[in-house]
């Protein structure tokens, strides 16, 4: 990825200590029940989620990742007795058979080999393989016996992709609570973890308070747990994740001089991407439907105007139908926000590029945030409590 402009910020700086025992490891029952803290640009304020309709700018418009977590986890056992786990990470092509994959035990799964699980389901024998397609580039490809989808065949074969940082396998509760409710489009390998907290209740409550909601997709990776291992954000990789958004939400953002709100950091990395699409396009980038990690900091892309940029975006979705793209965009302290109102968002792990994400939106104040929400003992990372960040009361976005 190009990091020609990115800033080279210290890490250690966005560290945290964060005690084990916070770190939630299982859901609470009911969605809603979460905690909630709140920061209006001003104060930091303890609530519930489930007032969240109540709190949030008026007439709000939220921005919410429909995309549907699978069963990326596949375990298989030779007859040599070597265990091998085949986690998904993304589709290489449209078949949906083909993908780039971490392997576990991967000296163990030879060149020529093919690793296979059967079961039966309903009378019929259903038989998933998996054999290399380029093992130097970590490359799968999938086979059934039968007709089924390649998302079948994962949900009879596979496990849920459980975040590593639980430190536990996935349990029959984890189908249904690692998933939003409005989850439809099936491609991430980890949970746009704000949305679980929303139930079909909490979308009716928004509605009535005078706000709502567009949605967009965007295909979470595994390596959204990647950790920084340089010293400095320069020296980081971002990994690139699929994306789709609509006319429909575009055209909706236009009438809006202070953005979205946006549930989840997938879902502003998907808006703060528009900005750089439109602004590729427009000064005849070839690439430029992948936004690099580096284009929030290009003064050649910023001095195209978010509104300009924006209409570019419309032609391009009337163009296609849709705009879909890939985004490896890094946002941190200095990064100018163009289509954002507010945010919210779970806590998030200590030197991560997410807390950096949390930093650049509302400032260094991201450091009291997480230590009252330490000192009052709140639930962090994915199931954990969630936050409600709102850096000004209406100020036109960059």
């Amino acid at each position: 990825m190009g990091s020609g402009f990115l800033p080279n910020l210290t890490m250690a700086d966005y560290d945290y200590d964060l005690p084990d025992e916070q770190i939630a490891r299982y859901p609470l029952a009911n969605r809603e029940d979460s905690r909630l803290i709140v920061y209006n640009g001003h104060h930091i304020h303890h609530q519930k989620f489930k007032y969240l309709p109540g709190l949030l700018p008026a007439n709000s418009v939220l921005a919410a990742n429909d995309t549907k977590v699978i069963p990326a986890r596949l375990e298989f056992t030779k007859n040599t007795g070597a265990e091998i786990e085949i986690f998904l990470l993304t589709p290489v092509d449209e078949s949906g058979w083909i993908w780039e994959a971490m392997v576990g035990n991967r000296s163990k799964f030879k060149e020529d080999e093919m690793l296979e699980l059967s079961k039966i389901v309903s009378g019929e024998t259903i038989t998933l393989s998996v054999a290399w397609w380029n093992r130097e580039k970590n490359i799968v490809q999938l086979q059934s016996n039968s007709g089924h989808k390649i998302e079948d065949c994962l949900g009879i074969f596979g496990k849920v992709p459980l975040p590593p940082y639980l430190n536990r396998e996935a349990e029959t509760e984890d189908w249904e609570r690692y998933q939003s409710v409005f989850a439809i489009n099936a491609g991430a390998v980890a949970a746009p973890t704000a949305s679980l907290h929303f139930t079909r209740n909490m979308w009716k409550q928004l509605e009535i308070q005078g706000h709502s909601v567009e949605f967009l997709t965007l295909h979470v990776g595994a390596g959204t747990f990647r950790p920084v291992s340089s010293p400095g954000t320069a020296g980081h990789q971002m990994h690139a994740e699929r994306f789709v958004v609509s006319e429909q939400l575009l055209q909706r953002l236009k009438t809006l001089p202070n953005g979205m709100v946006p549930v989840g950091t997938t879902s502003m990395r998907v808006l703060e991407s528009l900005r750089f699409v439109g602004a590729r396009s427009l000064l005849g980038m070839q690439d430029y439907l992948h936004i690099q990690a580096d284009d929030g900091y290009n003064p050649a892309l910023l001095e195209v105007p978010w509104p300009q940029a924006l209409n570019e975006c419309i032609r391009i979705c009337k163009v296609h139908g849709h705009l879909q793209g890939l985004t490896s965009i890094f946002i941190m302290p200095g990064f100018q926000f163009s289509a954002s109102r507010a945010l919210i968002t779970n806590f998030h792990q200590p030197a991560s590029t997410l807390v950096l994400l949390v930093a650049a939106f509302i400032g260094p104040v991201w450091r009291e945030v997480y230590n009252q929400a330490i000192r009052n003992g709140y639930r962090f990372l994915s199931y954990g409590d969630a936050c409600l960040f709102i850096p000004d009361s209406g100020t036109a976005r960059q």
